[in-house]
């Protein structure tokens, strides 16, 4: 490269979703999530969570992208999250060190976090049950990581093949890890649009579910009659959105 990147890149201001779309996607299952974006959009299924029975949260995503073998971003995550986000550590897949532990997730838990991702390893795992915050990981190792950077916090990310940006929203639970990420699902044969909304789909996932939400308008979903159904009643009717029914052109 012409010169080294500065060690840390972060971007402190980005849009993050309302009480009331966290208040009403608490409610909804992470399958019919997954419907709204043509059963696409999970994680790697290596993302799994450490505890099954402590593995269901909806929060506002912090996303952060240390290099290989490095932490410092998760730091720089932490120092920007507010209480009740959720941090997203994509490290490349990278595995031969961890990239968090037990002394981050309670740093984490004292700054009010809701819960941690990572499509790379985590260690102290006896540490980090009694801590009590969801922990999403590829793994476990004793081997630990510097903290050097450079890196990046608040930035778009890839974890699991998926892109994640800061303010959008991770649902998880038990099941299977979806995200909600595209704003536009295509239609499929004869389906129901929706009104516009402040609202967009897509989904992380693994063997637990995590789905998320953009920030940024869509201008219409399309659900075939079942589906409608079912989004009608968990998902808008909370939110005091209808749908309106027309042809798909």
């Amino acid at each position: 490269m012409i010169k080294d990147p500065p060690l840390l890149t972060v971007r402190r201001n980005f849009p993050r979703p309302s009480e009331a779309a966290l208040r009403a996607l608490r409610s909804v299952p992470t399958g019919f999530i997954v419907d709204c974006m043509n059963g696409r959009g999970a994680l790697d299924y290596r993302i799994k969570p450490l505890d099954s029975d402590n593995s269901k949260f909806v929060a506002p995503i912090v996303t952060c992208h240390p290099g290989p073998g490095d932490n410092l971003a998760v730091f720089a995550a932490l120092e920007i999250a507010q209480r009740g986000d959720a941090i997203f550590i994509a490290t490349d897949t990278f595995t031969k060190t961890a990239v968090a532990g037990d002394n981050m997730m309670a740093m984490g838990r004292n700054r009010g976090i809701t819960g941690f991702v990572t499509d790379g390893l985590m260690r102290d795992i006896d540490g980090i049950l009694p801590v009590g915050l969801p922990a999403f990981c590829r793994g476990i190792t004793p081997n630990s990581c510097t903290r050097n950077g450079p890196g990046t916090a608040g930035m778009p990310v890839v974890m699991g093949g998926i892109c994640v940006d800061a303010g959008e929203i991770a649902v998880a639970d038990q099941d299977v890890r979806p995200r909600l990420r595209d704003p536009t699902p295509s239609a499929r044969g004869r389906g129901k649009p929706l009104s516009p909304d402040p609202l967009r789909f897509g989904q992380y996932g693994g063997d637990t579910r995590v789905a998320r939400l953009g920030p940024h308008g869509a201008h219409r979903l399309i659900f075939d009659d079942h589906q409608a159904r079912l989004v009608e009643r968990y998902l808008w009717q909370p939110l005091g959105l209808h749908l309106f029914y027309g042809s798909v052109g």
